[in-house]
């Protein structure tokens, strides 16, 4: 008698899972969105779709304006991190010939005078 128990048991879940159906949304969106909705606010937002917008003839130069500035932003940063290294080797190369010239200059005042 347990084994017919168990299986009416089982035959209850499955029948709640197949029974389920989902309520419908509250609002469904229409299939024929207008290019324009208005919110609450009165604030119109456009609606996004897949057509790529041409860009304008000032569009593109800006856009090729901005490359070519990025282009040389990139450059001049190099051309700054070289000089940068360069300035840090020649300050190396003073100090080191300033420290030789002071080795060289100490013994002159040390001599005795003949």
């Amino acid at each position: 008698m347990s084994d017919n128990s168990l299986l009416t048991t089982e035959k209850e879940k499955n029948l709640a899972i197949t029974n389920y159906q989902p309520q419908p949304a509250i609002r469904q969106i229409s299939p024929k969105t207008p290019k324009n909705f208005f919110l609450n606010t009165s604030e119109k937002l456009p609606v996004i779709t897949n057509q790529e917008e041409r860009p304008t003839n000032k569009e593109e130069f800006l856009l090729t304006r901005i490359k070519q500035l990025e282009e040389q932003l990139v450059q001049v940063q190099t051309e700054n991190s070289n000089l940068k290294l360069e300035n840090k080797h020649l300050k190396a190369l003073i100090q080191q010939d300033e420290r030789t010239e002071a080795k060289v200059i100490q013994p002159l005042f040390l001599k005795p005078n003949k």
